[in-house]
Parts: C-alpha cells; sequence; structure tokens
C-alpha cells in the first residue's frame, strides 16, 4: 500500500482503485454488481456502495438503482507516442503506434474564408474538413483542417480520407509540405469536442495548433488537432546549447 494511502479512509482507497481500473480500461461502459466488486476489491459492501457514491460525486460514474452502474468517462483507446520534432500525420501516428487509423465521423465542405473566419485565408475559397480519427475504432483525435481549394473532387477526397491520410492525399496532387508552425495547449472540452470525442464536458484535452506551409513559405493548411486525454504521451528531443 503507498503511503499516502494510510491517511484516507478505506472507501477513498478504493475507490482510486475501482477509477484506475476503469482509466486503465478493465471496465468498458458498466461496472460489475456491488457483490463481484466486493469480491474483487476484497472489501464489503458497506465500502463498495461510499466508494462508488464518491465516484458518482466526482461524475466518474452513474449508479442507477436497479439497473448496472454506468461508466461516464472512457478507459484509454491507445497511447500514441508522436515526437513532435518531426511533421507527421495523424494516421502515420497511429500506425507507428501499433494501430489501425481509421474514420468514425467526417465533414467536408466548401466555404469562403473572411477575417473573421479562417483569416488565414481570407478572400479565398477553402475546404473545411473536420474528422475523428480512431485507433482500432477508439476516438483519439478530433481534427478541424483548413486548406486552399484548388477544385478538388469532393467525393473523391471523401472516399480516400475515411482511411487515408489528408497529407499522402495533397501530396498526391502536388501540394508538399515544407514544415509547420506548432502551439500545444491544454483546454476544457467543449460541447462538440466532448461529443467527438466522447468524453466528459469540460473535462481536458490537448490541442494542437499547426500552420503548415509549402516549399515557398505560403500556408498551406491549418489544423487543430484535440486528442484524446487518455490517448496521447507526446515526446520532444530537447538538445543542450554548447556552453562557453
Amino acid at each position: 500500500m503507498d503511503t499516502s494511502d494510510e491517511l484516507k479512509p478505506l472507501y477513498r482507497i478504493i475507490s482510486d482503485k475501482i477509477n484506475h481500473d476503469i482509466r486503465e480500461g478493465k471496465y468498458s461502459d458498466h461496472l460489475p454488481p456491488q457483490n463481484e466488486l466486493a469480491i474483487i476489491y476484497e472489501v464489503g459492501r458497506s465500502t463498495i456502495r461510499e466508494s462508488l457514491r464518491h465516484l458518482e460525486e466526482q461524475g466518474i460514474i452513474q449508479v442507477r438503482h436497479g439497473a448496472s452502474t454506468k461508466i461516464l468517462v472512457s478507459g484509454p483507446a491507445c497511447k500514441l507516442k508522436p515526437g513532435l520534432e518531426s511533421f507527421i500525420g495523424v494516421s502515420k501516428v497511429i500506425e507507428d503506434s501499433g494501430f489501425v487509423p481509421s474514420t468514425s465521423y467526417m465533414n467536408l465542405r466548401r466555404t469562403h474564408a473572411s477575417k473573421l473566419f479562417f483569416p488565414d485565408f481570407s478572400g479565398m475559397s477553402v475546404i473545411v474538413l473536420e474528422r475523428v480519427r480512431t485507433a482500432d475504432g477508439k476516438p483519439v483525435v478530433f481534427s478541424i483542417d483548413v486548406f486552399k481549394d484548388e477544385g478538388l473532387a469532393i467525393d473523391e477526397l471523401e472516399t480516400y480520407l475515411k482511411n487515408g491520410s489528408l497529407l499522402e492525399y495533397l501530396k498526391g496532387k502536388g501540394l508538399l509540405i515544407s514544415f509547420a508552425e506548432t502551439t500545444v495547449r491544454a483546454m476544457a472540452a467543449d460541447q462538440t469536442v466532448s461529443q467527438r470525442l466522447d468524453i466528459r464536458l469540460g473535462e481536458p484535452v490537448l490541442l494542437l495548433e499547426e500552420v503548415c506551409y509549402d516549399s515557398n513559405g505560403n500556408i498551406a493548411i491549418t489544423s487543430n488537432d484535440y486528442y484524446h486525454p487518455q490517448s496521447v504521451n507526446f515526446r520532444v528531443i530537447r538538445r543542450a546549447e554548447n556552453m562557453k
């Protein structure tokens, strides 16, 4: 037992263990019955009831009398480990992490950019692509990509992007990305993000805001990638400067 557990009441220790098992994916949509939980965690049913009450107060579960206890948070779909020092697409990140990439939601449309909406392309016709990328069927990234409308066939693009990479598609059309500027920040999931990633409203997510440039230094794509909080570990290699 962790020394910090000695200061906690037993029901808190058990609630922490149940929460940990939920986050690790031991349980899917519902918890086992209370009598089974008592056996699993080797405590009495009264302790289990207190533990579940504590988890319900935290918004992790929903206890329903006469029905199974519903889990309100998602366990880890997978663990992606992209390196921020390299520019690669989400599909490649998922594949390199050992999972199968796919798309569970997609919205593709043409619109006209202005100083208010998509100001990086102000005055141009653009394509807006919204997708939820999955790893082995679990949502891991909700992406919003905006790029110039070069007369691309929407139907063809939509078919390709169900399982393919946007970067690879654009590369095949002659648009090569040279580099990208990336801003990483944490934010609370709004209604749209929480629905797309199947998480609680207000749950923290990691947002990557990227501006991608072509070989001429022109903006080619702007992206907002919202990563599932349980599904990504970013890696950064930092090199020491020579000291004199």
